[in-house]
C-alpha cells in the first residue's frame, strides 16, 4: 500500500512539474493564426483642434472656418482596411453634410497635427482634418465613423458632437 501511494505521490509531483511554464514578461504575445479577423473602433471624444474640447457637450461650439480634427482609434486582428470614412450629418434630419476619408496615423500627414492628451497612448488611430464652411453653419452634428475591413468591419456614432455658429 506504502509503495502504491509513493507512486501516485511521485507521478502527482512529475505531472506538476511538467505542467508548469516558466512566463517572461519578454514573451511576445502574438494571436493564433486562426483567430477570426476583428475590428473594433469609436470616435474620440476629445478634439484638440481648434481647441481642447469634449465632443457631444453643451459647450461643444465651433464657428465656421474652423479647422476641426477629429480622431478614430482602432484595434484590428487579421484584417485589412478597404475603406475607412467619416460622415458629418445634420443631427436634425441625419442628412449627410459631407463625407471624409479617414488617414492613417501611420501617414506623413500625422506628423502635422496635435493629439489629445487621451490620444497620446494610442499606437493605431485614424483621423479626418476639415474645414467647417457654411454648409455646417447654424447645424448640429453627428459623426459616424466606419471603418470595412475584408471581412468585417465597425462602426460608430457621436450623436449631437458640436454645433457651429456663423
Amino acid at each position: 500500500m506504502k509503495i502504491i501511494f509513493r507512486f501516485c505521490v511521485a507521478a502527482i509531483l512529475c505531472v506538476g512539474a511538467l505542467s508548469c511554464t516558466k512566463s517572461s514578461s519578454s514573451d511576445v504575445v502574438t494571436p493564433p493564426s486562426n483567430t477570426e479577423p476583428f475590428i473594433f473602433s469609436n470616435i474620440n471624444r476629445t478634439i484638440s483642434q481648434p481647441s481642447q474640447m469634449v465632443l457631444g457637450t453643451e459647450s461643444s461650439v465651433l464657428h465656421v472656418g474652423n479647422r476641426v480634427t477629429i480622431f478614430v482609434p482602432y484595434t484590428m486582428t487579421n484584417e485589412a482596411f478597404v475603406s475607412t470614412t467619416i460622415t458629418v450629418a445634420d443631427k436634425l434630419s441625419d442628412a449627410p453634410i459631407r463625407t471624409y476619408e479617414l488617414i492613417s496615423s501611420e501617414d506623413d500627414l500625422a506628423a502635422e497635427i496635435v493629439l489629445p492628451d487621451n490620444m497620446r497612448s494610442q499606437s493605431h488611430y485614424l483621423f479626418a482634418t476639415f474645414v467647417l464652411d457654411g454648409s455646417y453653419a447654424n447645424k448640429s452634428v453627428t459623426l459616424k465613423s466606419r471603418l470595412q475591413g475584408q471581412t468585417t468591419s465597425s462602426s460608430d456614432e457621436l450623436i449631437g458632437a458640436f454645433s457651429v455658429a456663423p
